[in-house]
C-alpha cells in the first residue's frame, strides 16, 4: 500500500475544507479556516517536500482569505 506524504495529505484536506467553505457561505468561518489552512500549508512547506498540489492549496487559502476580508469590510 503506497504511503502519502504530508504534502498530499494537506492538499486533500485543503480541497475538502475549501468545498465545505463554499457550502457554508460564511465570511467569518472562511477567515478562520483560511488562516488555519495557510498556517498548516507553511508548516508542510517547512517539512521539506512541497508538491505542486500543495502550492495550489496554499494559493487557494490565500485567495479565500482575501475574499473573506473583502466581504467582512464591505
Amino acid at each position: 500500500m503506497p504511503t502519502t506524504s504530508w504534502s498530499e495529505k494537506y492538499a486533500i484536506a485543503a480541497a475538502l475544507l475549501l468545498l465545505v467553505l463554499v457550502l457554508a457561505d460564511n465570511a467569518r468561518i472562511m477567515l478562520i479556516i483560511s488562516i488555519i489552512g495557510l498556517a498548516a500549508g507553511f508548516w508542510v512547506a517547512r517539512q521539506g517536500e512541497l508538491r505542486r498540489m500543495a502550492l495550489v492549496a496554499i494559493a487557494a487559502f490565500a485567495m479565500t482569505l482575501v475574499i473573506a476580508v473583502f466581504t467582512l469590510l464591505r
